[in-house]
């Protein structure tokens, strides 16, 4: 049993470690070599959050970027290379880090930019400020014969459904859990206050109002429904 375990150390080929490291270092330096990829030696000599302070309307997003400048005078916009931050995330949220700011409550938030390049890393910061809505406006749906529409007056015939939602400049549609609905004529036209929808009910003429639940913004101008009877 000996000799057979000492045949097979006998017969197993011996480890060459100067072979695998040669075949690794050929691997590393393909490529540069012969010079199609060169070693980046560039350093950064400026880094800033290229969208500057930020005015906005809530429920809203703001896409991010920073603009690099490197010693060869080399320029750069970057986005997901850059980790970003909030200091309030229940003012300015930036989900996982990435590029893209949510803004889901009313006030100030900071905003950070964090970039490594060559051993050192940069941090900047802006300023987000998140308002209420303003010039809350209202939008109609009237499945097979208005998509979207903004128009007053519109007739609709008795027991057609009718889908609202709310919009700003800069916000195409509020969050139903923002904002409450409310008839004028709720005989005429009656609307569920959460998810927007209604239905004509009668002849007759019935005023919409949206309100933002938080700050009691009433949308005007509201929305006029006709109901042919």
């Amino acid at each position: 049993m000996l000799h057979e375990r000492e045949a097979k150390r006998e017969n197993k080929p011996e480890f060459n470690y100067k072979e695998v490291l040669g075949r690794y270092q050929t691997a590393y330096n393909e490529g540069y070599r012969d010079g199609r990829k060169t070693f980046d030696t560039r350093t950064v000599k400026d880094f800033q959050i290229g969208n500057g302070n930020i005015t906005q309307e809530r429920y809203g997003s703001v896409n991010l970027f920073a603009r690099v400048e490197y010693s060869n005078g080399t320029k750069a916009t970057l986005s997901e290379e850059v980790t970003w931050s909030s200091d309030k995330p229940s003012v300015a949220d930036v989900p996982k880090g990435k590029a893209v700011a949510q803004l889901v409550g009313v006030g100030d938030a900071k905003i950070s930019a964090k970039f490594v390049s060559g051993g050192q890393t940069f941090d900047r910061a802006i300023k987000v400020t998140v308002t209420s809505l303003a010039g809350l406006q209202i939008r109609l749906l009237i499945k097979g014969r208005h998509n979207n529409t903004s128009l007053d007056g519109l007739s609709v015939a008795v027991r057609e459904e009718l889908q609202f939602t709310a919009y700003t400049a800069t916000v195409d549609e509020v969050p139903a859990s923002e904002i409450t609905w409310s008839s004028g004529e709720p005989s005429v036209v009656k609307i569920d206050p959460d998810s927007g929808k209604a239905v004509a009910l009668k002849g007759g003429d019935a005023q919409i109002f949206v309100t933002e639940r938080e700050f009691s913004l009433r949308a005007q101008p509201s929305m006029w429904i006709h109901v042919n009877p």
